[in-house]
């Protein structure tokens, strides 16, 4: 049996063992492409700087300030409410400042700057990016602005979220009001957001 064994590992030799020379292919072509790599970066033929920002989903948006409605404009003891449905408000729309002319996120800005409180619908993506980025241009337009934002709502075709935008300096979110309303039976396409607000304004004498 022993014999046997001898002879059939023999007999099934590899042909890279019957071929020696086959064993330092793999390696040596590896080394001659690590060695090709290191020889075009150095000489700059080569520029990985290009991959610094690979897999980075955070657009860089142009921030630059608008002129806002001043607040001291509106009426002292009056508070607008408004509710604006910005189609599909998403990362594109909400990346985007001159196009053909037209400051597409200064003008949702400006619109917004006109009301102490916005419930804003029709916001895509999870994370809440397009609202961060308003609050942002909002903000640094001089504004004193706050938000909040629901979960992604709707079916598995398609999904938005709420959110409410508000002037802080004028209107205060109640802590631990704002939810979406539960609707277990799907009897909602998509279930409505709810929350509470109070003025910060003084009544007039």
């Amino acid at each position: 049996m022993g014999l046997l064994s001898s002879r059939r590992r023999r007999s099934n030799g590899s042909f890279a063992n019957r071929v020696p020379i086959l064993r330092w292919f793999g390696p040596g072509m590896t080394t001659a492409m690590l060695v090709a790599a290191v020889y075009f970066v150095v000489t700059g033929k080569i520029d990985f700087s290009a991959l610094d920002s690979f897999g980075d989903s955070d657009t860089v948006v142009d921030v630059q300030p608008v002129t806002l409605q001043p607040a001291a404009e509106r009426p002292a003891d009056l508070i607008r409410i408004a509710t604006f449905n910005i189609q599909t408000f998403g990362d594109k729309k909400s990346s985007t400042r001159q196009v053909e002319g037209v400051d597409v996120m200064g003008t949702i800005a400006q619109v917004i700057s006109n009301f102490d409180l916005v419930a804003i619908q029709e916001v895509r993506g999870a994370d809440g990016t397009p609202i961060r980025r308003l609050i942002d241009l909002l903000n640094a337009s001089g504004g004193h602005y706050a938000a909040t934002i629901s979960e992604p709502i709707g079916d598995e075709h398609y999904t938005e979220s709420y959110a409410f935008v508000w002037d802080d300096s004028r209107v205060k979110l109640v802590q631990n009001s704002a939810y979406v309303v539960h609707d277990s039976h799907q009897r909602m396409y998509r279930e409505p957001m709810v929350a509470s607000f109070e003025a910060r304004l003084t009544p007039a004498a």
